[in-house]
């Protein structure tokens, strides 16, 4: 999220004296995990919507650790204990009930998504739909 200032700011912080966790939320219902085609080698093409989330969200990282070099004080004076050495960032993003089309083209869509998933670096993309079951399962110690 960015205010008029252009400010970079994230939707939550999560930490404590032993780590930090950047979250960035889209909406779920809105937002679009894939282009409308198919890239070569049985991949399909990201949407802008993702890889612009992933680029926002690495921003904030960048913010976040360069402002935690210094000692940071919250609005009492006290020490900000937070540390920030390569913070770990969450995108919640999409569901797979938006992935569509023949049973061949989502095959390839879930697997172009793992896949993308997989290799990015101290970025973990969580579609809403697995966000809940794991709530589920924390909650009620079974999987759906």
């Amino acid at each position: 999220m960015t205010r008029p200032s252009n400010d970079v700011i994230s939707d939550f912080l999560l930490s404590d004296a032993r780590f930090t966790k950047l979250v960035e939320l889209k909406l779920p219902n809105t937002t679009s995990l894939f282009e409308n085609r198919r890239n070569r080698s049985d991949s399909w093409r990201l949407s802008t919507d993702l890889t612009d989330a992933i680029s926002q969200i690495l921003a904030q990282k960048a913010n976040w650790e360069l402002q935690a070099r210094n000692r940071n004080y919250d609005a009492a004076g006290n020490l900000v204990r937070e540390r920030a050495s390569d913070v770990e960032c969450i995108l919640v993003i999409g569901m797979h009930a938006t992935i569509s089309g023949s049973e061949h083209e989502i095959e390839i869509k879930l697997k172009t998504l793992e896949l993308y998933r997989r290799n990015l670096r101290s970025i973990e993309i969580v579609l809403y739909d697995e966000l809940f079951d794991r709530a589920g399962f924390i909650v009620a110690g079974q999987a759906p």
